[in-house]
């Protein structure tokens, strides 16, 4: 079949049924040029039908049938009517019947290529006089015929690999996809402010960049304030790199490694080859009975979803092909930018090491969550390291002690700026209130809440800006109208009152739910011009125990008091010089570094029991009581 001045020669039909009744349609295709000798040509371009809902089959002039080649199906009928459909089942009566005449993958290939003028998938395969069973017809498949002109449509050069690939996602998608994930990005996790990092870190990037294949991308780099050691690309040109990242880099090569590798994966459009899941930039989940199992659909996200901190949902878990194009492309755009293309093998080994040390621990998605991890990609980045020349460009830092002192008064570990708990009590320094949840219950925090469940995963407390405002009943009343618009909602009670000064509204409801009732225990409070929620919540079942603890909870919201924002402390980065025949124990108990000898000599990528010798700088980890960071970056006295 010709569509756009492109040979679509038809290889495999496959319509796995994904419902009862229902298929999803794949095809892979070979996509040539305009001429039969253009060097593009001959590649295979596997995908599925884009768009909501699905295609289901129904019952036309000749009946209804599936097909499928490589998986096994059977296709007794001769042809297809096609109706697009979001949801909505077949009947009984429209779902398929099998025969006894069966045809091949093969057979069946060859004989929907002898319908449609296209040369058969094998050309010692049968003739397409021997596919033809049965009565014959002169009517086109309408799925399969807008399958090939959609998919053969979609076949465009890869810019990095060259080869002529399956996008079934636009540009302009791309670019929406990437401006809604910046957005949740900025809001799960934050944006790490430090003028003066991040134009390094920009500056760096840009420079990898600017060798990028791609063209016409909107390039911008920043900081997300994790923890722990990540970095992640959005299809539209976004690059991050979290704190615990920077923490563990050594050199402004390795950084540009990084960088570059991430480049790479959007200059390939990898996002629009694999499919977004939830899992990068942080999940953490309430069990399944608080997680919005309790209280379905709508109420479920209002009451519980502010628990499930779902970070982005845009960052792309990355197959190992990819991994390893954006490992050997990437090395490649770091030595053309200057840099020492070995750095990223040094770096990798330096995460694998850190990721060893994780095992067992519970803790966000980090790197390699999206970034499959194994001994022989790092072999094959320092392979592939060794092929590449490096282009005699100074670096932006002029030596690893200027890069370390970029990193200087860097936030490691947890960003007090967010909050802190010192046992069940939460203190957050910077809205200036606290809160005490139920002693004995897992807590977490998150950027935008706050919260702890029980043991026994019967109930939970949840902690919430809820917006700007001063009326907390007014607060009230809107959202217990929106809950009782989205399921059962018996009123229970509903009382203004004062806590610690500040104006508050409670409400008791009961919930009706998929399983069951849930007692939700809500209080407003109004405080520094902002409306907070302490949301408990418990099922029915177990109120008689846990009720008293939700409302000690909500009782206990308090304006943050003087003694209890200087027992805040933070942990900051420093520098220190090595001392002659000093390991790294000494060097800790000399500089009163908090990091454990180990974990030192991780970050500072040397082996355990290192002596480093006299006048090295290395990184070393000071905590002091919090004082709020000057958003320009650069040392200051407080943690």
């Amino acid at each position: 079949m010709l569509y756009g001045g492109r040979r679509c020669e038809e290889n495999e039909v496959s319509l796995p049924p994904t419902q009862p009744g229902a298929v999803s349609a794949t095809y892979v295709f070979t996509c040539r040029g305009e001429r039969a000798s253009d060097p593009q040509g001959g590649s295979r371009c596997a995908g599925s039908l884009p768009g909501p809902g699905s295609f289901h089959l129904t019952r036309g002039a000749r009946g209804l049938g599936t097909s499928s080649g490589a998986a096994g199906w059977t296709d007794p009928y001769r042809s297809y009517g096609v109706r697009r459909q979001p949801s909505a089942q077949p009947t009984e009566a429209e779902l398929p019947r099998r025969s006894d005449r069966t045809r091949s993958g093969a057979r069946r290939a060859a004989w929907l290529g002898s319908r449609r003028g296209c040369a058969p998938a094998k050309p010692n395969g049968p003739a397409p006089s021997e596919a033809r069973e049965g009565p014959a017809t002169s009517s086109r498949s309408p799925l399969v015929a807008i399958a090939i002109a959609l998919l053969c449509a979609a076949c465009a050069v890869n810019p990095v690999s060259g080869r002529r690939e399956l996008i079934l996602v636009s540009r302009e998608q791309e670019q929406a996809a990437g401006r809604e994930g910046a957005e949740q990005v900025a809001a799960a996790m934050g944006i790490f402010a430090d003028a003066r990092l991040s134009a390094y870190i920009a500056a760096v990037g840009e420079r990898v960049a600017a060798h990028s294949p791609r063209e016409q991308i909107d390039w911008r780099f920043e900081i997300v304030d994790q923890a722990l050691p990540n970095a992640f690309a959005l299809p539209d040109g976004h690059m991050y790199v979290s704190r615990g990242l920077l923490e563990l880099a050594n050199s402004e090569d390795e950084l540009a490694g990084v960088l570059a590798h991430e480049v790479v994966h959007v200059a390939a459009r990898h996002h629009a080859q694999q499919q977004t899941r939830a899992t990068g930039v942080g999940l953490l989940a309430l069990p399944a009975l608080l997680a919005g199992a309790v209280i379905g659909g709508p109420v479920g996200q209002v009451v519980q979803a502010p628990l499930l901190v779902l970070g982005a949902g845009v960052v792309a878990s990355y197959g190992r092909d990819q991994e390893r194009e954006a490992d050997r492309v990437g090395q490649r755009l770091a030595a053309l930018a200057g840099y020492d293309p070995a750095a990223f093998e040094g770096y990798l080994a330096t995460l694998a090491r850190w990721s060893e040390g994780q095992k067992g621990r519970t803790r966000e998605p980090g790197f390699f969550d999206t970034h499959p991890s194994t001994p022989e990609r790092i072999a094959s980045s320092r392979e592939n390291a060794a092929t590449l020349d490096r282009q005699p460009l100074a670096g932006i830092a002029a030596d690893r002690d200027a890069f370390l002192r970029k990193l200087e008064d860097l936030v490691v570990g947890e960003n007090p700026a967010e909050g802190v708990f010192q046992g069940a009590l939460f203190l957050q320094p910077e809205l200036m209130f606290s809160l005490r949840f139920p002693e004995g219950w897992q807590t977490l925090n998150a950027r935008s809440q706050v919260g702890a469940f029980s043991p026994d995963e019967q109930a939970s407390v949840v902690l919430e800006v809820q917006g700007p405002g001063s009326d907390p009943k007014l607060a009230a009343k809107a959202m217990v109208a929106a809950l009782a618009r989205d399921a059962p909602l018996e009123l229970l009670r509903a009382d203004a009152l004062t806590l610690s000064g500040c104006d508050a509204f409670r409400v008791e409801a009961l919930a009706s739910g998929r399983r069951g009732a849930t007692l939700l225990h809500l209080t407003w409070i109004a405080y520094g011009g902002l409306i907070y929620l302490v949301a408990g919540m418990v099922d029915a079942t177990h109120v008689r125990t846990q009720h008293a603890a939700l409302a000690a909870a909500g009782d206990s919201f308090r304006p943050l008091e003087a003694a209890d924002k200087g027992s805040i402390r933070g942990r900051r980065l420093r520098l220190a010089r090595t001392r002659a025949n000093e390991g790294l124990a000494a060097l800790s108990r000399r500089t009163g570094s908090v990091w454990e000898p180990g974990y030192a000599a991780l970050v500072n990528g040397l082996a355990p029991d290192a002596v480093p010798g006299a006048g090295r700088l290395v990184k070393i980890a000071v905590e002091l009581p919090y004082a709020r960071r000057s958003p320009e970056g650069g040392p200051s006295p407080g943690g």
